[in-house]
C-alpha cells in the first residue's frame, strides 16, 4: 500500500468520524445503527419504572413480616395466655366440685353424731367418727371457702372465654389485613418475576388462615365445653349421683375429666402442633 492509499484512506475515516457527530440520531453506515434520543428515554424511564417497582417490592415484604409477627405476638401472648389460664381455671373448678360431696357428707354426719345418745357413740360402726380430729366448725369453714373459691373461679371463666373471643376477633381481622395486603399485591406484582424472598413472604398469609382455622374450632370447643360448666352450676353442687340415670348432676362435669379435655395438647385438642409451632418459630 502506497502513501497515497494511507492518505486517502484516512481521510475517508476523518470524514466518516465527522458525520457521526454532525447531529444526526441514526446513522446507518457499515451495519451499525445508534438508538434516537426517544429512544434512550423510553428506555430510561422503563429502568425507572422497574426501580420504583423494586422498592414497592421490598417495602410490600416487609409489610407481610410486620403482619405475620403483629399475628404471632397477639396469638402467644394473649391468646394462649389465656387458654393457659382458662386451664387453671378448670383445674380449680373441677377440684372444688369433687369436694363439695364430701364434705357436705361429712358436715351431716359429724351433725348426727353430736343428737345422738352417750350410750350409742361406743358402737363399731362409729369407730371412724370416734377418731375423727374434725368438729363441725371446721367442716363448714371448708365448706364455706370452696363454695366461695367456686363462685369466683365460675366468674372468672366467664371472663376469661370472653377476652378469648375478643382476642380471636383481633386476629381475624389481622388475618383480614393480610389478604388484602396480599391482593394488593397480586395486582402490582402479578405479571413479575418475583424474587424468593418475597414468595415466602406472600406464603405467610396461607400459614395464618391454616392457624386460625384450627384456632376457631378449638375456641369453639372450649366455648361448649365452659357453657356445659356454666349450666351445671344451677344443679346441687352437694349431692351426689343417686344411681346411674342421674346424669344432670354437676358431680359428673368433674367426673368427666375436663382437664384432660379442655389441654390444647391432648388428643381432643383441635390444634395441630407441628403447624402451630411453625408459625410460633417462622423467622
Amino acid at each position: 500500500m502506497t502513501s497515497e492509499d494511507s492518505d486517502s484512506l484516512r481521510s475517508a475515516y476523518e470524514q466518516f468520524m465527522l458525520k457521526q457527530g454532525g447531529g444526526k440520531n441514526t446513522v446507518e453506515n457499515h451495519g451499525i445503527t445508534l438508538p434516537s434520543s426517544k429512544e434512550v428515554q423510553e428506555a430510561k424511564e422503563e429502568q425507572q419504572r422497574k426501580n420504583v417497582l423494586a422498592r414497592e417490592m421490598k417495602r410490600a415484604e416487609k409489610d407481610y413480616i410486620h403482619i405475620f409477627n403483629r399475628f404471632v405476638s397477639r396469638t402467644k401472648n394473649e391468646w394462649m395466655e389465656l387458654d393457659d389460664q382458662s386451664y387453671q381455671v378448670i383445674q380449680a373448678i373441677c377440684a372444688q366440685r369433687s369436694r363439695l360431696p364430701m364434705e357436705t357428707k361429712l358436715m351431716t354426719c359429724l351433725e348426727n353424731r353430736s343428737q345422738k345418745n352417750n350410750w350409742s357413740e361406743y358402737g363399731m360402726t362409729n369407730i371412724f367418727e370416734q377418731q375423727s380430729y374434725l368438729n363441725a366448725n371446721d367442716v363448714q369453714l371448708s365448706l364455706s371457702h370452696d363454695l366461695v373459691q367456686h363462685e369466683k373461679m365460675m366468674e372468672a371463666l366467664r371472663r376469661l372465654m370472653a377476652n378469648m373471643s375478643d382476642c380471636h376477633e383481633a386476629l381475624m381481622r389481622i388475618l383480614d389485613e393480610i389478604m388484602k395486603h396480599d391482593l394488593e399485591c397480586e395486582e402490582t406484582f402479578g405479571s413479575m418475576e418475583l424474587p424468593s424472598s418475597f414468595q415466602k413472604a406472600s406464603s405467610l398469609s396461607n400459614l395464618m388462615a391454616d392457624a386460625l382455622s384450627m384456632m376457631s374450632m378449638e375456641l369453639f370447643r372450649k366455648q361448649n365445653i365452659a357453657q356445659m360448666i356454666l349450666e351445671t352450676s344451677e344443679d346441687d353442687l352437694f349431692k351426689e349421683k343417686q344411681n346411674d340415670l342421674d346424669q344432670s348432676n354437676s358431680q359428673e362435669i368433674a367426673k368427666q375429666n375436663l382437664v384432660k379435655l379442655w389441654d390444647r395438647a391432648g388428643k381432643h385438642s383441635c390444634l395441630n402442633t407441628k403447624v402451630l409451632t411453625e408459625v410460633m418459630s417462622w423467622h
